[in-house]
């Protein structure tokens, strides 16, 4: 058997059955709500709105497993290769020095990558990285910033498209880790200037397939000093659909904001549960209700939802007042 298709065999028979029956789901994830392996994320967004902030943050809170915006909980640090294809290695440094004194680092857990060698249309290229990947060890995550930079010819094109596709394949295969990719939207034609887009998507429809999470973050005011991002697409993974984040340009960090007017109901009432997790708090049912802006026969519907059972023990203590304490 070709070595390429070797860790590959037919699944038929007596093998699917016995999978059907035992085998283990490896998914989980590395940020609560967020981030999960091994599954592809993407962010993106316009030039200068944060992605780039966004994942540097992101690579420090799990190394130290510190709460993500200081709500998305990360159960236990993680290892990130963090391939860095755009700007200067000094300045994200410096922003890293900033980041430290509100998010902890654990440069144990921290590989960043600068290689200027990297075109996927080349097999050579690809086996390059791979190797450097390996030099250090197995990623827990794998961020690429940003994924225009590891091809030539553009990613609104088939070929390319499709060849960072394979790469990224291949990487998931043979890491089986999460992967992060940032990515610019589109820059917008005369027709599209004066009615904003929903979804601002640049690139073959091949590397939209490819993903399994996909944020769409925008800048919510002129010095955007607040953000949001908003879900597009989650496959096989539970995360919140409208995430907004505001800027402490002191520290070159995000937090999260909580307004309970923004996203839908199960979003409102799960970013509250993280909220009351992160603070140590123990609410209930009617303070629910009221912060979050939901009737409480709305409520008592989705209380019955998997999505919020695996993330909080009810407790009627005293009887006629039912108390939510946040797994």
């Amino acid at each position: 058997m070709p070595e390429s298709t070797a860790g590959f065999p037919l699944k038929t028979g007596a093998t699917l059955l016995s999978d059907l029956e035992n085998l283990t789901i490896t998914s989980h994830s590395l940020i609560e709500d967020f981030l999960y392996t091994p599954k592809v994320t993407m962010i993106a967004a316009d030039p200068g709105v944060g992605k780039s902030l966004i994942a540097t943050q992101i690579a420090l809170s799990l190394s130290s497993a510190t709460a993500l915006f200081g709500i998305f909980a990360i159960p236990t640090p993680a290892r990130v290769y963090y391939l860095q294809l755009e700007g200067d290695y000094e300045e994200f440094i410096e922003r890293m020095r900033l980041m430290r004194e509100v998010v902890p680092l654990d440069p144990a857990y921290l590989c960043w990558d600068t290689t200027p060698v990297l075109n996927v249309l080349n097999p050579v290229h690809e086996d390059i990285v791979v190797k450097r990947i390996k030099s250090w060890g197995r990623p827990d995550l794998i961020i690429f910033d940003p994924i225009y930079r590891t091809v030539r010819g553009g990613l609104s094109k088939d070929e390319p498209a499709s060849a960072f596709v394979q790469f990224s394949s291949r990487l998931k295969a043979t890491f089986h880790c999460a992967q992060l990719l940032l990515h610019h939207t589109h820059r917008p034609s005369r027709e599209r200037d004066a009615k904003e887009e929903d979804d601002p998507f640049y690139g073959s429809q091949w590397l939209k397939a490819h993903v399994d999470v996909s944020y769409l973050l925008k800048a919510e005011n002129p010095d955007r000093s607040r953000a949001s991002l908003i879900n597009k697409k989650a496959r096989g993974a539970n995360v919140l659909r409208y995430i907004s984040l505001e800027y402490h340009p002191e520290t070159m960090t995000c937090s999260m904001r909580f307004n309970p007017g923004e996203g839908d109901a199960l979003t409102r009432i799960l970013t509250y549960v993280n909220f009351c997790k992160q603070s140590g708090k123990v609410t209930d049912f009617y303070e629910v209700a009221q912060v979050c802006s939901i009737s409480h026969a709305h409520l008592r519907r989705q209380i019955k939802l998997p999505a919020l059972i695996e993330k909080v023990d009810f407790a009627n203590d005293p009887p006629n007042k039912t108390l939510w304490k946040p797994k």
